[in-house]
């Protein structure tokens, strides 16, 4: 739904400000998540994440052609879609450790959603000093 949206919210906002949002977004879904013990606040948790995360492919996809030349587009994008398509194969083999480590998957969903507004806070950082340019996007 936020992915399909992009056209409508692109407009007013920057491409490091959609990160920004998408991350903090999803980290607030992944604290639903990790700290409810209602199955219903779980699949909202899990909904709010998923509102965040929507809107990431979409605003990579929009800046990447934005910023790279046509004559290496291909490539470009044939390495982000080996990187997206490696995350998604890769997370049970990063997960299963971590929920040793951390015990409960409760424990991994807070940890990410950690995670999730570190990357938000270095974005924001980013976007106003090295990525400057990009942020104005």
């Amino acid at each position: 739904m936020v992915a399909f949206g992009y056209g409508y919210y692109k407009p007013f906002l920057s491409v490091m400000t959609i990160y920004v949002l998408g991350f903090i977004l999803a980290a607030t879904g992944f604290f639903i998540v990790g700290l409810t013990n209602s199955y219903a606040m779980a699949i909202i948790g899990a909904a709010v994440s998923g509102f965040g995360l929507g809107a990431f492919m979409p605003n990579t996809t929009a800046w990447l052609m934005r910023i790279t030349p046509q004559r290496v587009r291909g490539r470009v994008f044939g390495g982000f879609t080996s990187t997206f398509f490696f995350g998604q194969f890769i997370s049970p083999v990063v997960v299963a450790p971590a929920l040793l480590w951390l015990d409960t998957l409760r424990s991994v969903f807070v940890a990410m959603a950690v995670l999730c507004c570190l990357l938000a806070l270095i974005l924001a950082l980013l976007g106003q000093t090295y990525l400057k340019a990009d942020a104005k996007l």
